[in-house]
């Protein structure tokens, strides 16, 4: 003890003192350094288009007990699907989509837009689908440009979801072409608005609501020769970061003139779409949004969620029971091929119409 005080004398301690204040003011700046690198924060979408019921991983389909497990597997991520999901195969179509509707919930979907074929099965099964949607935990069904006949948005217009601390907002937009809708009755009374002009205002209002990244649900079709499309949407709306785009059954990713990113998965759950979108929260603006496709390869390496997959087996025996129940016998082929039943004559057609 004796030899600390000539070890440790008052210069000392007031050298030993100036040398930990120091330690704690580098510490200081070392944090806001740290603090000022943090400024960008990342999140991730998950995206699917025109699922038409490719739901079980068969026949190159990604199934939904893997899409689960995907979304699962990444940190701050959502996911999504840009519509026509309620209607394609006898699996969906046998109970008017409800089904359908359950798995993409218990799946993890937060938000989906209506596609044209959400109508398919008229009015009443899709108020049924409307409400299931609607319990917890809620898918949200959005469409900004469908109105009842009371003037009122038939769908909601768009939702909202904090990933990463970032206020990421998406809205929904249906094709307005009555002529693909399956019959008049099951739009009847409902006006469908260009797409264009409800965007602009829906936009302007989630920006003016905080909304740090917006997203456009797009059921519109890339193709140019749809009178109302993806690309001009993502051309002529400010504010747009970026547009998931169905309808079309295409696989798209392109940038438009505006710089806009368009994508889509293609159709029948052939593709997982994936975007990684970064915020820099100091300029207050996307810095980055990279698009890529999950492949049923890819998909293959994760371990499906147990749970969904018992359900979606226990849909396919009850498809199998219905399909199995003979119903008439035909001395000759029934055709069924999208191609065939467009473009002319079939003898499905013949009988369905007869």
């Amino acid at each position: 003890m004796g030899n600390s005080k000539g070890k440790y004398g008052p210069g000392a301690l007031i050298t030993y003192i100036a040398a930990m204040i120091w330690l704690v003011f580098l510490s200081g700046c070392a944090g806001n350094r740290a603090a000022d690198s943090g400024g960008v924060r990342s999140f991730t979408v998950f995206y699917t288009t025109d699922a038409h019921g490719g739901i079980v991983s068969e026949d190159g389909s990604i199934g939904l007990d893997l899409i689960a497990a995907i979304k699962d597997s990444a940190e701050h991520s959502v996911l999504l699907d840009a519509g026509d999901f309620m209607h394609g195969t006898s699996l969906v179509n046998m109970d008017q989509g409800m089904s359908v509707v359950s798995l993409m919930k218990q799946a993890g979907y937060f938000a989906v837009t209506v596609g044209n074929h959400e109508f398919s099965h008229g009015p009443e099964a899709l108020g049924k689908s409307r409400e299931l949607a609607a319990t917890a935990p809620e898918m949200h069904l959005l469409s900004a440009n469908v109105f009842s006949a009371d003037g009122r948005l038939f769908f909601a217009s768009d939702a909202k979801i904090s990933l990463n601390e970032v206020d990421f907002c998406i809205f929904g937009l249906t094709t307005p072409d009555p002529a693909i809708y399956s019959r008049p009755d099951n739009v009847r009374g409902l006006t469908f608005l260009a797409p264009e002009p409800v965007a602009v205002d829906v936009v302007k209002r989630l920006r003016g609501e905080g909304c740090e990244v917006v997203a456009a649900l797009s059921h519109l079709g890339s193709d140019s020769r749809f009178e109302h499309n993806s690309r001009e949407l993502a051309d002529n709306v400010p504010g747009l970061d970026v547009v998931i785009d169905g309808h079309s059954h295409r696989v798209v990713e392109k940038r438009t003139a505006s710089g806009v990113l368009v994508v889509s998965s293609g159709a029948y759950g052939k593709l997982l779409g994936r975007l990684d979108i970064s915020y820099d929260t100091k300029r207050g603006k996307v810095k980055s949004i990279a698009n890529r496709f999950i492949a049923p390869d890819e998909a293959a390496l994760h371990a499906p969620d147990m749970p969904l997959t018992k359900a979606l087996g226990e849909l396919q025996k009850k498809e199998a029971a219905m399909l199995s129940e003979v119903v008439g016998r035909s001395a000759e082929e029934l055709e069924f091929s999208m191609n065939g039943i467009r473009s002319g004559e079939t003898g499905l057609g013949n009988l369905c119409a007869d």
